[in-house]
């Protein structure tokens, strides 16, 4: 949607790109996060690779998995 002139007013949430030729070659950048939760402390965490179009690359066989960059998280309890 949007109103004039030309003002964006939604848009979308979520970028991806794959290579059906080289699935490890994918990549994804989500604009609020995992959660989408406005509340949430990492809301805006992936805000700045949206802006400037750069993308997380998603590694799909062991091989990629094991070399590339990997970002990890141990959950800890809390809210379920």
């Amino acid at each position: 949607l949007y109103s004039s002139p030309y003002e964006v007013v939604i848009g979308p949430g979520i970028r991806m790109i794959y290579d059906l030729a080289s699935w490890d070659e994918a990549r994804v950048v989500l604009s609020t996060g995992n959660s989408g939760n406005i509340g949430s402390p990492r809301f805006r965490d992936p805000a700045g690779l949206w802006a400037e179009g750069r993308y997380h690359f998603l590694r799909f066989s062991q091989g990629a998995a094991r070399v590339g960059p990997v970002d990890r998280w141990t959950p800890t309890g809390g809210a379920r």
